[in-house]
């Protein structure tokens, strides 16, 4: 095998990569978790604490956070190997991850038939894409109202099935003069799962799908029957003290004093309500067909970039262990995912009935708020919000006739402060940041890095003030003509042909019969499609195309050198050809113009002087 070019990081910033070994003691374990609530790091802390007393010659390391500094980190964490495991959601942020490629799939760290006989079928299926498992499922609850059985009781109501049947409910609370909601805005959050509950109601699925998507139609046929839905609920007197901003937190102790009949809240609520009052509160999922549920799922992911260690197996051996998974979903006030006979768990009779309606759905939604940006999320729950506060769909009906989300501003430039865009996902992005900062210093500038999800939010940031990106190939200043390209390149970069044959790789007429697969998008892919005159697949996961090289799916993969030094090891009996190589360069924008001498005398002096070497030997070490 060719061995490892000085300039491998490089590709590290333009195409994904696959998992990284960066973890410095095999026996160390850092775990990231989102929550602040005192109660559940009791619990989580326990969990843990359980785990060392089991494996002394393990050292875990579990931090918490808010929710803010989480979601606002997490993708920077999955890029630079901070941490060896963490805490994450379902849905589409799930799905976020695997598409960028950060994530590794957990049925190639552990058994794949342990996972399977460990978790509820439909809830597994939530977790997996193109055949791989790619999180661990710690929790789920249920999204649903929370009633004052003592009211329901005195009007003869039983908790409704369908829609039908909840507009009657709720015309019934009304004449006799209860408010039959309250409706927590104090957070925009709880609002969505009214978003959900009326997109599902309002007829279909498909319905649903659009209105939970960042760039849905606004065509008549699918405003009408959302507002239709929502005429039925606003412009009726239904909610108690509209005006109010409402905590989360206040919902439940309102119904219990029967201000209000029910409210909307995830099953996390349960937790809140006291043990002597538990019996006077009931619960019933959202009024759809049986077959559909909204739920939120909790998850454990592993960056791509953790190293692959004794200590990390029999973490998530443990963490996927049905009695003790369960157990950390019970004392979170969550509901288990794990294949165990619940009978034996301390659930409320209310959460016996979530879990059923869940275990029992053949289609499970994510939760809103999960399933969106939350730029969209926060544009269309504040409509939905001021439609209840006013109790009229006018500010509803404008935002779906023109439902476009606010985009994110960078934050103002500071003195001596260098921005630069990387594409988020990109595993070793942490490699060349490191080698930049220094660049930079050694210039009298800081670095910060501005992570951004695809070219469209990178052009947008170029104009809110971006300053330049780390590395593209030569021409990219043709796309950006306020860029100024570093005369000094940083070094080559080559893609491979790997082929099941000699044949293949080295005839022109031969491969172009083959099935020839890539993981990368890029103009290089392109070139060399044109070259061939054939057509490569495109897989999402790299995952995915290694496997079905290795399986004779597919008869070839073309692929940068550092994917391909990650499958050494399976690829003795292949053949490996270098296909193109391209020179790369450091991208900064006109208005430093003043810097470019500086960054070129700077960059040709670090690379004479061996730092860059350096780190890519500490690379290799760690491989």
């Amino acid at each position: 095998m060719k061995k490892l070019s000085l300039t491998f990081i490089l590709w590290l910033l333009i195409l994904s990569s696959p998992v990284v070994s960066l973890s410095a003691h095999s026996n160390s374990l850092n775990i990231a978790i989102m929550t602040v609530d005192p109660a559940y790091i009791e619990v989580f802390d326990k969990f843990f604490t359980d785990f060392d007393a089991q494996h002394p010659d393990i050292s875990v390391t579990v931090d918490y956070y808010s929710d803010a500094r989480y979601k606002r980190d997490i993708n920077h964490w999955m890029e630079n190997g901070s941490y060896d495991v963490l805490y994450w959601q379902g849905g589409e942020r799930l799905v976020s991850l695997i598409e960028k490629q950060l994530l590794v799939p957990i049925d190639t760290l552990i058994s794949k038939t342990h996972i399977e006989n460990a978790y509820q079928a439909n809830v597994l299926e939530r977790v997996t894409q193109d055949n791989f498992v790619y999180a661990l499922p710690m929790a789920q609850y249920s999204w649903g109202f929370y009633y004052n059985k003592a009211i329901f009781t005195q009007l003869a109501l039983s908790p409704p099935k369908a829609w039908s049947e909840f507009i009657n409910v709720m015309l019934e609370l009304k004449a006799n003069d209860i408010s039959p909601f309250i409706q927590p805005v104090d957070d925009s959050w709880p609002v969505g799962a009214w978003i959900d509950l009326l997109t599902l109601a309002a007829g279909s699925q498909p319905l649903h799908s659009n209105w939970v998507s960042d760039t849905p139609s606004n065509d008549p046929k699918d405003i009408e029957p959302l507002l239709n839905r929502a005429n039925q609920v606003l412009g009726q007197d239904f909610f108690y003290a509209p005006g109010h901003a409402w905590k989360w937190t206040e919902g439940i102790p309102n119904v219990l004093r029967g201000q209000a009949a029910m409210v909307l809240l995830g099953q996390f609520a349960e937790g809140r309500i006291p043990a002597s009052l538990s019996d006077r509160i009931g619960y019933f999922p959202l009024p759809l067909s049986p077959n559909i549920q909204i739920s939120a799922l909790e998850l454990w992911v592993v960056p791509r970039i953790t190293q692959k260690s004794p200590a990390l197996i029999k973490l998530l051996e443990m963490l996927s262990d049905p009695e003790k998974s369960a157990q950390l979903a019970v004392s979170l006030d969550w509901l288990p995912v794990s294949n165990i006979n619940t009978k034996a768990l301390p659930l409320s009779q209310r959460e016996l009935t979530a879990l059923n309606a869940l275990t029992s759905a053949t289609t499970h939604v994510s939760y809103f708020d999960r399933d969106v940006s939350r730029y969209y999320a926060s544009a269309f729950e504040s409509a939905l919000i001021a439609s209840i506060q006013q109790d009229d769909s006018s500010a509803l009906a404008s935002f779906l006739s023109d439902p476009k989300p606010h985009q994110e501003e960078l934050p103002p430039p500071q003195q001596n402060t260098i921005t630069l865009g990387a594409l988020s996902g990109v595993t070793g992005t942490h490699l060349v940041v490191k080698l930049f900062r220094q660049l930079y210093e050694n210039i009298g500038y800081e670095l910060d890095v501005n992570y951004v999800e695809n070219e469209q939010a990178l052009t947008h940031a170029y104009a809110q003030g971006l300053d330049g990106e780390f590395l593209r190939q030569s021409g990219y200043d043709e796309q950006y003509p306020d860029l100024i390209r570093l005369s000094e390149s940083i070094g080559k970069g080559t893609f491979y042909l790997v082929c099941k044959t000699d044949d293949i790789c080295s005839n022109h007429t031969a491969r172009s019969k083959q099935k020839i697969a890539t993981s990368i998008n890029s103009t290089v892919g392109d070139w060399w499609e044109n070259e061939n005159q054939t057509e490569l697949l495109h897989y999402s996961s790299s995952f995915a195309m290694w496997r079905d090289l290795f399986d004779g799916k597919v008869d070839g993969v073309f692929s940068p050198e550092f994917d391909i030094l990650s499958q050494s090891h399976n690829l003795q009996n292949y053949k490996i050809v270098p296909v193109i190589e391209i020179e790369l360069y450091h991208y900064i924008h006109q208005r430093h113009r003043d810097l470019v001498p500086l960054l070129d005398a700077e960059l040709k002096r670090i690379k004479v002087e061996g730092t860059w070497d350096a780190i890519l030997e500490q690379y290799r070490a760690e491989q």
